[in-house]
C-alpha cells in the first residue's frame, strides 16, 4: 500500500490502461493550457524509450529519424527522467528568375532535426510526493494498520498533479538575394548567298541578369515543463501562464562578391568568335530573429486540504490483536515530538516535518512552531528556476554596473546614489538616463524602452536589453515600463526578478543553439556566450567559427554577431574579458579582479563583513546563545543583508538566506530565519540532497536536524553564523560536526 501511494504521488501516468496502478502525475500538451477539467486521455502520448525489439516503435527511434511529430510524444529513460525533444525545422525556399523568362524556377526543401531533452520532473514535484518512509514513521507512532490504510487511501484518491509542456519558439529568417549577370559578345560572318556582296561581320550582345532569392527559415521549438495544477491531500493550487510574443530583431548587411573581368572581341573582324563573362552584385542579406516566451505565471490562492487527514485522527480504529478501538490522534498527541524527530532524521521525510507540525498545531491548538506555515514550500512557482544564481550573474552585473555591484556584494560600503536608494526600509533602483544610448536604464544594463519609432527613448534596438520583451513580467510587479522616467524608483526585488528572467532567456537561447549544432562546451565557455548574448542579443556565426578554429586565438576574429561585431576581439575591456572567460575560464571585472564563484565567494564576502563589523547572534529571547538583548541592541533580524547593516544581527539561517539571495537562488520572499524551514525550501526547489558528508563540495548548504545550517567551504571547514563566536571569528572555521551523528544532509543547486 505504501509503495503504491508513493508511486501515485511521484510517477508520470504513462498510458490509458490500469489508471489505478499508475502515477497520478499527468503531462499535458501546450494546447490544453487554460482548459478546465482535463482528463487522462488528453495527455501527451507515452512511448517506451528504447527496446530490443527492432519492430517496436520507440521514442529513441523517432529521435534518430528526426520525426516531425516527435513533440507529440514523451518518454521516461532508465534514470527515471522525463524525455522530450526540441525540434528544429529548416525550410529553404529558392526562387530563380532570368530576364526574359516567363517563369521562375522554384524549389523548396524541408528538413527536421530533433534533439533529446531530459527533465528531472521528480525534483519538480518532490514536495507533493508522499514517500513510503512517511507511512512507516507514522505507523511507528500511531501503531494502527487500519488508520494507515485509511491515510493511504486518502493520499491515493487525493492526488492529481498536472505538468504542462510550454513550447518556446524561435524563428530565424534569413533572406539572401543574389544577382548574377551573364554577358555574351558574339561575332558572326554573314555571307551573301549570291556571292555578289562581300562577307559582312555581325556582332551581337546579350546581358541577362538572373535574380536568385533564397529564404531560409529555421524554426526551433523547445519544450519547457511547468507545474500548472496541484491537488493533493495537503493543498491545492493552480497557476496560469500566458505566451508573450517576441519582438523581431532585424539586421541588413552585404556579402561582397567577386566578378570576372570584362572581355572584348578580337580586332580581326573577319574571324567569328564569342566571349562571355559573369558579373555579380554584392549579395543583400536581411535577417529577422523572433523568440516568444512565457510570463512568470499567475498562481491562485492556496487551498488547505489537511482537514480530511485531521478527521481521520478522530476516527476509532481497531487496535491489532484486540477488540479495543482507539483514535490515532491520541497517540500522536502523546508522541508528537517523537514523530517530528523521526521525520527530521530521514532525508526523504524532512519536508513533511513542518507540514505535520502545522497539522498537529491545527489539530490540538498547541504551539508546535508552525504558526507562520502557509504552504510556501509547496509553491508551484518555485520550479520556474526564476533566478539564475552564481558567478555568471555576478560577471554580467559587474560589467553592466561595477559601482552598484561592488556595493551590493560588500566590496564597497558607500552606496552609489545615482543607482540605488532606500525608501521605507526597502531597497530601490533609481531609473537613470544612459548618456551613451539616450534611454532610461535600471540597475544592470536593462533599458526601459519599447518598440516605438516615434519616441527616441522608446526605440533603441541596439542598446541594452530592452524591457519591451519583459513588459508583462514587470506589470506583474506593478511596474509599467512605458511610464518610467528618469529618477523614478523600481523595487530591487522586482528588477532582479526580471533581470533573472532576461538572463534565463539568454541561457536557454544559447543552450538550444549549442544543442542544435551538436557543440559541447565547458560551463565557463557557455557562460561567455550567454554574456555575449546578453550584450548583443545573439551569438551570430559562433557554430561555424568554432567548428573551424576551436578554442584558438583565430576564433577571436572569426566569431561575429549577426550585425558583424566581434565580441571577443577589440580594444574594449569587456571584449577582452569575454575572451578571457571563454579561453581561460576566468571571470574578471573591469578592474582585473577575479570574481569568486557563486555561493562560496558570496559566503566569504558576507561573513568577512560580519566579522569586521561586530555582528551579534539573535534568534529568540530564551535561546541561551542569544546576544542582542545582552548587548542592549534591538531584537530583530533583517530579511536582506543590506538591511542588516543597521542592526547588525544574524543567526545561522538568516546568514545562509542572505548568501542565497545575493547569489540569486532565493528571493526576498524565500528568506527564512529557520534552519528546518530552509531545509524544506531547498528540497522543494529541487536541490540535490547529499546524505554522506564525505561527498560534500564547497558551496553546499549543510543542514543539521537539530535546527542549524551552514555553508561548507571544503577540507572540513564551514562558514557558520550559529553563535556569536562563529559570527565574529575568523572564517572559514573547522566544524567536526559534519562528520558526526548530528549531520543530516547537504544541499546542492542543480544548475
Amino acid at each position: 500500500m505504501f509503495f503504491e501511494a508513493q508511486i501515485m504521488t511521484q510517477e508520470l501516468k504513462r498510458g490509458n490502461d490500469h489508471l489505478d496502478k499508475q502515477g497520478r502525475v499527468f503531462l499535458y500538451p501546450e494546447s490544453t493550457l487554460g482548459q478546465e477539467n482535463l482528463t487522462p486521455y488528453q495527455t501527451l502520448t507515452y512511448l517506451k524509450y528504447q527496446s530490443d525489439d527492432a519492430n517496436e516503435n520507440t521514442f529513441k527511434k523517432k529521435l534518430e529519424a528526426n520525426a516531425k511529430d516527435i513533440q507529440n510524444y514523451f518518454s521516461v529513460n532508465d534514470n527515471g527522467e522525463l524525455v522530450l525533444a526540441t525540434l528544429q525545422t529548416t525550410v529553404v525556399k529558392t526562387e530563380s528568375k532570368t530576364d526574359g523568362d516567363w517563369f521562375a524556377d522554384k524549389d523548396t526543401t524541408t528538413t527536421y532535426f530533433a534533439t533529446e531533452v531530459t527533465v528531472d520532473y521528480k525534483s519538480m514535484i518532490s514536495q507533493y510526493a508522499t514517500p513510503m518512509n512517511f507511512f512507516l514513521e507514522l505507523g511507528m507512532v500511531v501503531r494502527n494498520p487500519e488508520f494507515l490504510a485509511a491515510v493511504v487511501d486518502l493520499v491515493k484518491t487525493k492526488t492529481n498533479i498536472q505538468l504542462t509542456v510550454l513550447n518556446t519558439t524561435s524563428v530565424d529568417v534569413t533572406t539572401q538575394v543574389d544577382k548574377t549577370t551573364n554577358h555574351v559578345r558574339t561575332r558572326i560572318i554573314v555571307t551573301d548567298p549570291t556571292g555578289q556582296a562581300p562577307d559582312t561581320p555581325m556582332e551581337t550582345s546579350s546581358d541577362k541578369t538572373t535574380t536568385t532569392t533564397t529564404t531560409t527559415t529555421v524554426t526551433t521549438v523547445s519544450p519547457v515543463v511547468r507545474v500548472t495544477s496541484v491537488d493533493t491531500w495537503l493543498c491545492s493550487q493552480k497557476i496560469t501562464y500566458s505566451k508573450i510574443p517576441g519582438t523581431a530583431i532585424e539586421d541588413n548587411y552585404l556579402i561582397p562578391q567577386e566578378s570576372e573581368d570584362p572581355k572584348s572581341l578580337g580586332d580581326d573582324d573577319t574571324v567569328e568568335e564569342s566571349v562571355s563573362w559573369i558579373t555579380r552584385e554584392d549579395s543583400t542579406v536581411h535577417t529577422s530573429i523572433t523568440s516568444d516566451t512565457y510570463d512568470s505565471g499567475i498562481a491562485s490562492d492556496y487551498t488547505d486540504n489537511t482537514d480530511e487527514f485531521i478527521k481521520l485522527l478522530d476516527v476509532k480504529y481497531r487496535i491489532p490483536n484486540s477488540k479495543e478501538k482507539r483514535t490515532a490522534g491520541e497517540y500522536l498527541k502523546t508522541d508528537a515530538e517523537l514523530f517530528f524527530q523521526l521525520l527530521s532524521q530521514n532525508p526523504e521525510t524532512q519536508g513533511m516535518e513542518l507540514v505535520m507540525r502545522y497539522i498537529m498545531q491545527k489539530y490540538t491548538g498547541k504551539d508546535y512552531g508552525a504558526e507562520d506555515f502557509n504552504f510556501n514550500m509547496f509553491d508551484v512557482r518555485d520550479f520556474q528556476n526564476i533566478l539564475s544564481g552564481g558567478v555568471l550573474s555576478n560577471y554580467i552585473k559587474a560589467w553592466e554596473n561595477l559601482a552598484l555591484w561592488k556595493y551590493e556584494v560588500g566590496e564597497s560600503t558607500t552606496p552609489p546614489t545615482k543607482y540605488i536608494t532606500t525608501k521605507d526600509g526597502e531597497q530601490y533602483y533609481i531609473v537613470y538616463e544612459d548618456g551613451s544610448a539616450g534611454h532610461n536604464n535600471v540597475a544592470y544594463g536593462i533599458a526601459t524602452y519599447i518598440s516605438n519609432s516615434s519616441n527616441a527613448k522608446e526605440n533603441h534596438p541596439k542598446y541594452g536589453v530592452g524591457y519591451y520583451n519583459w513588459e508583462t513580467d514587470f506589470l506583474a510587479y506593478g511596474v509599467n515600463v512605458r511610464t518610467l522616467n528618469t529618477g523614478d524608483l523600481v523595487s530591487k526585488e522586482s528588477a532582479m526578478a526580471v533581470f533573472a528572467l532576461v538572463l534565463q532567456g539568454f541561457e536557454t537561447k544559447v543552450d538550444t543553439y549549442l544543442s542544435n549544432n551538436g557543440i559541447s562546451l565547458e560551463q565557463s565557455q557557455r557562460d561567455a556566450l550567454v554574456a555575449v548574448c546578453y550584450q548583443y542579443g545573439n551569438i551570430g556565426n559562433f557554430a561555424e567559427a568554432y567548428r573551424r578554429y576551436g578554442n584558438t586565438e583565430a576564433l577571436k576574429t572569426a566569431f561575429k554577431t549577426a550585425s558583424g561585431a566581434q565580441p571577443f576581439n577589440g580594444s574594449t575591456d569587456r571584449k577582452n574579458a569575454n575572451w578571457q572567460l571563454f579561453y581561460t575560464g576566468k571571470y574578471y571585472t573591469k578592474e582585473g579582479n577575479e570574481i569568486s564563484s557563486g555561493i562560496l565567494g558570496i559566503a566569504d564576502q558576507i561573513h568577512k563583513y560580519m566579522e569586521q563589523n561586530n555582528y551579534s547572534y539573535c534568534v529568540y529571547g530564551s535561546n541561551r546563545y542569544e546576544e542582542c538583548g545582552k548587548l542592549g541592541k534591538s531584537h530583530a533580524l533583517s530579511t536582506t543583508f543590506e538591511a542588516s547593516k543597521t542592526n547588525k544581527n544574524t543567526c545561522c539561517a538568516t546568514y545562509v538566506s542572505w548568501v542565497l539571495q545575493e547569489a540569486g537562488y532565493f528571493t526576498a520572499a524565500d528568506h527564512t530565519n529557520g534552519a528546518t524551514t530552509m531545509s524544506n525550501k531547498l528540497r522543494a526547489k529541487g536541490w540535490k540532497v547529499i546524505t554522506n558528508s564525505s561527498e560534500l563540495q564547497p558551496g553546499d548548504v549543510v543542514y543539521f536536524g537539530y535546527g542549524h545550517v551552514e555553508i561548507y567551504a571544503g577540507d572540513g571547514k564551514v562558514y557558520n553564523a550559529g553563535s556569536g563566536n562563529s559570527i565574529r571569528g575568523v572564517s572559514p572555521a573547522t566544524d567536526n560536526g559534519i562528520y558526526g551523528s548530528n549531520f543530516t544532509c547537504g544541499f546542492r543547486p542543480q544548475n
